[in-house]
């Protein structure tokens, strides 16, 4: 039985060529009489080229590819060496007709520290966010450490209205206990987003940040939001295509801490998941809403963060009761008040300001503004996603 020119992307792929000995039938009257087997650090960045090199005598037999990972198997006489590689692990596996296979990992384990991972320093000004897409077959995922700042640090940017709000919130010693939902809105560039990474530096310790890049398909597929919730923290913290970073953000690393086990789902821009939208709309909405607090929501106690432009009160009311809705928290633009105060606080003069400023806008002007081929006038008009201009 050859090897796959691909490998697929499961844990249990490795195991199974492992298991079966299928490379053996490549190697001709090879009869392996011990096997050993280790995972090793490996760099993430290392080639099989790389690695072959370093296996002295071993002449390469086969080796298969994948965006994300590579298996080379190499020979030496009675001596067989496979090594499979993904994000920064390598699992390896030494045989032979003699009863040396651990001496023979032993040696290859050795050579193979040229390419040991570098450490990295630790980093506390960010977290580890999951991103998640529902591909054709599965769900597809990719991991991003995302520099957050702390909330102590930008509270000054936002009302005191929504200040208050957003401190209650971050204060409370049990979310699940309150609802699960939490909705922030108001106009673009009104810093929702901000706020949003310093909640999830705030929360890291109690929730793993899943960016969901395609909020419909997850509130229109049980299915995705099944395969995200019914992961436990073990299963994730034994996958071998999850960065060692990220493991250890999750407490998984060394003295392996107890890691969080709730999700703080967010979905960005998805006013259209909250409102009423009849017939079409409806299923959405009760899947969405069994998902904040149904049976499977319960049991899970995760936390769903939806941001949107749109007015409040188109939301659908179900979403805002007490018990499911955590917090709706509004993000306003500014008055010409507040924004010269802003402005003033940081060493600018305020200029000629009107009503309605946005915090984005207040940023530009204080670095010197957006640099522009058009008449001043040109670019007045009404505010907000989708709004004609002149």
């Amino acid at each position: 039985m050859p090897l796959p020119d691909r490998l697929m992307l499961t844990t249990e792929t490795w195991s199974e060529h492992l298991r079966n000995r299928p490379y053996v039938h490549l190697l001709g009257e090879f009869v392996p009489r011990s096997s050993a087997l280790r995972d090793v650090g490996l760099d993430p960045a290392a080639k099989w080229e790389e690695v072959a090199k370093l296996l002295a005598g071993f002449e390469v037999v086969k080796v298969a590819n994948d965006r994300l990972r590579w298996l080379l198997i190499a020979r030496r006489g009675g001596q067989v060496v496979g090594i499979d590689s993904s994000r920064g692990r390598a699992n390896v596996e030494a045989m032979s007709v003699e009863l040396d296979a651990q001496g023979v990992l032993a040696e290859v384990v050795k050579s193979l520290e040229a390419l040991a991972p570098q450490e990295q320093p630790e980093r506390d000004d960010g977290v580890w966010v999951e991103f998640c897409l529902s591909g054709r077959r599965a769900t597809e995922r990719a991991s991003q450490f995302v520099r957050c700042p702390e909330w102590a640090g930008i509270r000054d940017n936002y009302p005191e209205r929504t200040r208050a709000a957003v401190e209650a919130l971050l204060k409370l010693p049990d979310l699940g206990k309150h609802g699960q939902l939490v909705i922030w809105h108001g106009p673009t560039g009104t810093g929702k987003t901000y706020a949003l990474r310093a909640a999830m530096r705030a929360w890291r310790e109690r929730f793993l940040p899943t960016v969901l890049t395609d909020p419909e398909k997850f509130a229109m597929n049980p299915e995705y939001y099944f395969d995200l919730a019914s992961d436990s923290r073990d299963e994730a913290l034994d996958d071998p295509d999850l960065p060692a970073e990220f493991v250890d953000a999750l407490g998984g690393g060394e003295g392996r801490k107890v890691p969080p086990r709730r999700r703080l789902f967010i979905l960005e821009d998805s006013a259209s998941l909250l409102v009423s939208a009849g017939a079409s709309g409806s299923d959405v909405l009760g899947r969405l809403l069994n998902m904040t607090d149904g049976l499977l929501g319960q049991g899970r106690e995760d936390l769903f963060l939806v941001t949107f432009n749109e007015e409040v009160a188109r939301i659908d009311p179900a979403f805002l009761r007490p018990g499911r809705c955590v917090a709706h928290v509004g993000f306003p633009l500014f008055t010409r008040e507040t924004a010269a105060a802003w402005l003033k606080a940081r060493g600018h003069e305020a200029g000629e300001l009107e009503d309605g400023t946005s915090l984005a806008e207040l940023y530009a002007k204080a670095s010197g503004g957006p640099i522009q081929d058009v008449e001043d006038d040109v670019l007045k008009g009404p505010k907000g996603f989708g709004a004609k201009r002149k």
